[in-house]
């Protein structure tokens, strides 16, 4: 499996997408700093997207991930990410 890093706002579903792709019981906790659940599913917090002064470890989180989820939830009406918010991972969005 390629190593997935999942951003998005507080509350879209990150750690419960997380436990689900690896079989774990989904279990509702507030993600406080960078996780690695399982070996391949790397959980940011939500305030990483929401403030920019956290973009940089998001950015250098970035690199060791295969593939970067961009999570917005459903039911929000606010989108939290830049129509170049990719760009931020020069390359790997």
């Amino acid at each position: 499996m390629k190593k997935i890093m999942m951003v998005g706002k507080i509350g879209c579903g990150k750690t419960t997408l997380s436990q689900r792709l690896i079989g774990e019981q989904v279990s509702y906790k507030k993600t406080q700093s960078i996780q690695v659940i399982g070996d391949d599913i790397v959980d940011t917090p939500g305030e990483y997207v929401e403030q920019k002064q956290f973009y940089s470890a998001l950015i250098v989180t970035a690199v060791e991930a295969d593939v970067i989820l961009l999570l917005c939830s459903a039911i929000d009406e606010q989108n939290a990410f830049s129509p170049r918010m990719g760009s931020l991972f020069s390359g790997k969005a």
